[in-house]
């Protein structure tokens, strides 16, 4: 490769991950201070003791009429003070260890009804029944470390329950509350957010959050900031109920981040019910964010999640979205796994002009593998685009991530430009065993896969000391931006380009790998659709791509690359730069003049990358063994190779067969079609667990029945199918096999029949029967067959026939 190439490859990476960050970050700040009602009561933010206090004071009685708020100041630290049932109004303020129990206990608010100060840590608070009067109040605010919010129902106010801890860094010292609780609470009418929480090692678990209406940007069921700065963390966030989260911007079911510079020891999201959440320009059902700057992170699970009704209502220029995943690692070395699993996504809306609906996007930046399995997708709404399942994996130490896409259900989707399962990986991916149907467009593709590895040959990595553009650039850009003449900057910046270029590449050629296996799939079109669509070398087999408009495509790099990203590959490299420089706030300070300059420079050599790119991704694609729906050969204009072959022959054919072959009336035969042998002959039931399964094979019978019925419609298991005729009517059953072609098999059933027909020699049965002319194959077989009587079975009277003669034989010679 030319050596004025190379150096876009680390660019490309930089692209791709800044796309990722930028995405997953929303330009929001990781840890705001916005809250109104934390400024209005100033608090000094203490790291808290993870050591339960010790209760052994006798517990406090507060009765209706009494006031809660004196009976805490009188209480000793570690007391348990317990308020009966009756109402209270009140705004009380919490100054020490206490465990504060209701028992039916109204408390009416009109600002903050629980304010747990820095200084009483170990609190804990529950049931109560809470309702605040201010729009801007909170039902329980917590600013202290070991609390637990437990069983509480709040209704009112802007949040319900608050942990919004300033995290600032003065004389050295970074303070924040950690080991937060909270579990088991109801909570409605809020008018920002549920649950808002901000601590270290946190637990959100088995609450239902409700009725979140905000007229303001964001809204939230859920939001979750988990930060390990100090020690061990977890983010747990399970079991919680979120229904009807709206705004007039952006709302979300639940957003949970897990950050990172410690250990992050756990984090799950699992078991979360999410529905109803409506806002004009973004509505998302649940987001995660793992980041991790030093340490290394556990496995990220995000399992058995239901999300239903995600809608931007009609608006234009919107985003719906089911679930987001974005783990990202910076230092990291060993791999993490990112599982997203058993997840239930159902009604995305996204049906204003120029919007989209994703359903679940999947990003693994650095030592991440990406695991995408046992998902169900149905009933994506877009104007525009809607897409199933959207991963990228980009390793950027070493170019060898892994993805597996595998077992998932994604069906009826209804947008003008769909993508059912979108794989981007540098790296190795496999995307085995899906099943996607009815996604009708001209612009839908099924699948689509890419596994780029990239062998740097001397791979320079910098000094963790370095500064990130110091690494990037080989030398200070940033600095220089305001004492520099424009001329000069310009040339630094090209000449800082080159001299990292030589660092990275000297000496050294592009090699482009990975492995990209699609396995088992089951894909049915409506006949304008795309089953498959890779970029380099691939292979695809025992998948089953039935009524497509084109069964294989390879396009060229550009356009899978660019399209892969949602990006325009129409767009001249020179300004997706210039975009893409201009959207990083890094580079916020350098002159228009310089980035436009940088932008045409580099485009020019971005182009020559991609020209470079094609020829190496050049080849062949293995698409043999596959159900294309056809037992001839299919046309070769549905597999398209722009640099190459789609090799499709021998490709699998169907058949069906009847064990056994002949029985007697009331008897049963078991029918099975199947889809093992293949076009040359071969046999591959030995691989049946690779084949695809799911929709769908018919069965269909003229004698007989499958349990009283002439057809029945059944799923493919492991390319096969499976049912019993039973032999209810004498003669020969003509049996087919369905699926976008017919195969054939008869069956005799024998026994008493009112109406005689020659019956069928069992010594010489009856071959394939002629599918247009069937009548024409019975005449011809059974024309020579002799009528035994109707007394039972005819062999067994045959054979007492046989025994009765040899015992004749017998005595007269004797």
């Amino acid at each position: 490769m030319k050596k004025s190439n190379k150096i876009l490859i680390i660019f490309l990476v930089i692209f791709f991950v800044s796309l990722s960050s930028v995405s997953a970050m929303d330009n929001d700040a990781i840890i705001t201070n916005d809250n109104p009602v934390v400024e209005d009561n100033p608090i000094q933010l203490a790291l808290g003791n993870s050591d339960d206090a010790i209760l052994t004071a006798s517990p406090v009685t507060v009765s209706e009429g009494s006031s809660i708020q004196s009976a805490i100041d009188n209480a000793d630290a570690g007391s348990t003070i317990i308020v009966q049932n009756g109402t209270y109004s009140e705004d009380i303020i919490v100054p020490k260890s206490l465990s504060i129990v209701g028992e039916g206990a109204i408390i009416k608010s009109n600002n903050v009804a629980f304010n747990i100060l820095s200084t009483a840590n170990t609190t804990s608070i529950s049931g109560f029944n809470i309702f605040v009067s201010s729009d801007e109040g909170v039902g329980i605010l917590v600013n202290a470390s070991d609390c637990k919010i437990t069983d509480n129902k709040i209704s009112g106010g802007k949040v319900g329950i608050l942990s919004d801890a300033k995290i600032s860094i003065k004389d050295t010292e970074l303070y924040l509350i950690e080991n937060i609780s909270v579990i088991g609470n109801s909570i409605t009418n809020c008018c920002e957010s549920g649950i808002s929480i901000k601590a270290s090692n946190l637990t959100i678990s088995n609450n239902n959050i409700t009725n979140i209406v905000s007229k303001k940007e964001k809204a939230y069921g859920i939001h979750v900031d988990g930060a390990a700065f100090f020690s061990n963390s977890s983010v747990l966030v399970t079991n919680n109920h979120v229904s009807n989260i709206k705004s007039s911007h952006n709302a979300y079911g639940i957003d949970v981040w897990g950050l990172s510079t410690m250990e992050l020891t756990k984090y799950g999201t699992s078991g979360n019910t999410i529905s109803n959440i409506v806002a004009p320009h973004k509505a998302v059902g649940m987001t995660n964010v793992v980041f991790s700057l030093t340490s290394n992170l556990p496995v990220v699970t995000v399992s058995d999640v239901n999300i239903s009704d995600i809608s931007s209502n009609g608006q234009e220029n919107s985003v719906a979205t089911g679930l987001d995943l974005y783990v990202i690692t910076i230092r990291q070395t060993e791999k993490t796994d990112a599982i997203i699993r058993n997840v239930q996504i159902n009604n995305l809306d996204a049906s204003g002009a120029k919007s989209s609906a994703r359903g679940i996007v999947a990003v693994g930046v650095g030592c991440v593998d990406l695991f995408v399995l046992n998902n169900n997708l149905n009933n994506l709404k877009s104007s525009n685009s809607a897409k199933g399942i959207t991963t990228i994996g980009i390793d950027f130490h070493d170019f060898k991530s892994y993805t597996s896409v595998s077992t998932n259900h994604i069906t009826d989707f209804d947008a003008s430009k769909i993508r059912g399962i979108n794989v981007f990986s540098l790296g190795d991916a496999e995307i085995n065993q899906n099943i996607l149907y009815n996604l009708p467009s001209e612009d839908s593709i099924f699948i689509t896969g890419n596994a780029l590895s990239f062998d740097l040959g001397r791979l320079y990595m910098p000094a963790p000391e370095s500064k990130p553009v110091d690494n990037l650039l080989g030398s200070s850009i940033i600095d220089d931006i305001d004492t520099l003449p424009l001329d000069d900057l310009i040339e630094k910046i090209i000449n800082s380009i080159k001299e990292f270029e030589e660092k990275l590449f000297n000496a050294s050629s592009l090699i482009i790998d990975g492995n990209l296996s699609m396995t088992g799939n089951n894909l049915e079109g409506t006949g304008t659709e795309t089953g498959f669509a890779v970029l380099k070398s691939s292979a695809m087999n025992y998948n089953r791509a039935t009524n497509l408009k084109n069964n294989v495509v390879k396009e060229s790099t550009r356009s899978f690359l660019l399209e892969s990203l949602g990006i325009n590959p129409d767009v001249p490299s020179k300004d997706l730069l210039y975009s893409f420089i201009r959207s990083q706030k890094i580079f916020d300070k350098i002159p228009d003049e310089v980035v436009r300059n940088v932008s045409d420079h580099v485009g020019v050599l971005v182009d020559k990358f991609f020209d470079d790119l094609d020829e190496v991704a050049a080849g062949d694609v293995d698409a043999k063994y596959n159900w294309w729906g056809s037992n001839s050969m299919p046309p070769a204009s549905k597999f398209k190779n722009n640099d190459g072959n789609v090799l499709y022959d021998p490709w699998l054919t169907l058949r069906v067969n009847a064990d056994p072959g002949v029985l007697g009336l009331g008897e049963s035969s078991k029918i099975t079609a199947d889809v093992h042998i293949d076009s040359a002959g071969s046999d591959h039931t030995f691989d049946e667990f690779s084949f695809f399964n799911g929709p769908k094979v018919t069965l269909s019978t003229d004698k007989g029945s499958f349990d009283g019925e002439k057809s029945v419609t059944l799923d493919w298991v492991n390319g096969q199918a499976s049912t019993y005729l039973k032999g209810d009517e004498v003669g020969l059953a003509n049996v087919s096999a369905y699926d976008y072609d017919t195969a054939y098999t008869n069956v005799t059933i024998l026994g008493d029949n009112p109406d005689p027909v020659d019956p069928v020699d069992p010594v010489n049965p009856v071959g394939p029967v002629d599918p247009v002319n069937p009548e024409k194959n019975i005449s011809s077989n059974v024309a020579s067959a002799k009528t035994l009587p109707a007394t039972g079975n005819p062999m067994l009277l045959l054979f007492v026939v046989v025994m009765l003669f040899t015992s004749v034989v017998r005595y007269r010679k004797k």
